[in-house]
């Protein structure tokens, strides 16, 4: 199933331009189609993922099959050590399944290579230059 927009009014556009404008932020319920909603959200619960952090030498891509590999005790050292490093200097922790950067080595999944697809296409950058009135938007 390829991603595909929700139907959005311009009221609703409107509303989101000026919340935008008055706070600096603003979000877009609904996005997309709701069937599209749930095929994608099923489908991520399936992909590898990779679990992101940063050591003193720099960020550090370490598959999520090898965080699981580990023992708890093991699990709760590498937090640990994360939380310690936070203490005094840039740190982060997080999990990321790499669509782009797959999409672009031709290696994404259908799903997710039509997900980089539709966020790079028309449709969902006009959307996003309508609901922002940033005609910039590329």
């Amino acid at each position: 199933m390829k991603p595909t927009l929700a139907d959005h009014s311009p009221a609703t556009l409107s509303a989101v331009r000026a919340r935008l404008a008055t706070t600096g932020r603003a979000q877009l319920h609904d996005l997309l189609a709701a069937s599209c909603a749930e095929h994608l959200r099923a489908e991520a619960e399936q992909p590898d993922f990779n679990v992101v952090t940063r050591r003193s030498t720099g960020h550090v891509d370490l598959p999520g099959a090898w965080l699981y590999s580990l023992e708890p005790h093991q699990r709760q050292a590498l937090g640990q050590a994360v939380q310690a490093a936070a203490t005094d200097a840039f740190q982060y922790l997080f999990d990321n399944h790499p669509i782009y950067d797959l999409a672009e080595a031709g290696a994404a999944a259908p799903v997710w290579a039509d997900l980089v697809a539709f966020l790079n296409g028309e449709a969902f950058l006009g959307l996003m230059r309508e609901a922002t009135g940033e005609p910039g938007i590329a």
